[in-house]
């Protein structure tokens, strides 16, 4: 009977395996796991990218708007959202322009005039910039990395030279 058992339990596996060849095909098992590996990284998508597909969805409804002529206030105001952003991109730009003739400086009598030119001439690369709240911003980190990076202090009339 002892011998009978083992043989017994090595047919019951055979027929498990037989079975479960049977109910699903590798076919099959690459479809489920397509579907499953294209909701999964939908759902990946919709949770840490649903910013920028926001953004995205906006930009087609904003060119449908104004292809059929229909320009509300709430894409306006998106539009104003849009120039913020660009001038907030462009003030970065600007601070990594600076920061680029602050390293330059290096000669041990630094000439306040020269530094000056080479700023304003940074800055008229962003004219979009000047007179707007974040022109005070600008003169602020100016006056704050000449200090600290030069040991130069940049007065009032000296800045606003700058944004000339």
């Amino acid at each position: 009977m002892s011998a009978n058992r083992p043989v017994n339990h090595a047919i019951l596996y055979c027929q498990k395996q037989k079975i479960m060849q049977s109910v699903i095909t590798w076919e099959q098992l690459l479809i489920y796991l397509f579907i499953f590996l294209i909701i999964y990284y939908a759902v990946v998508l919709a949770l840490f990218y649903r910013h920028d597909l926001v953004k995205l969805g906006n930009r087609f409804t904003k060119q449908e708007l104004a292809d059929a002529g229909y320009l509300t206030e709430e894409s306006a105001s998106s539009n104003e959202g849009s120039d913020y952003d660009a001038l907030y991109n462009n003030v970065h730009e600007l601070m990594k322009d600076c920061k680029d003739i602050f390293i330059n400086v290096t000669n041990a009598p630094i000439d306040k005039a020269r530094l000056i030119a080479d700023l304003n001439q940074k800055v008229k690369s962003y004219p979009q910039i000047k007179g707007t709240a974040f022109q005070i911003s600008m003169s602020n980190h100016i006056a704050q990395e000449a200090s600290h990076r030069l040991g130069i202090e940049l007065e009032n009339d000296e800045l606003e030279q700058i944004w000339q």
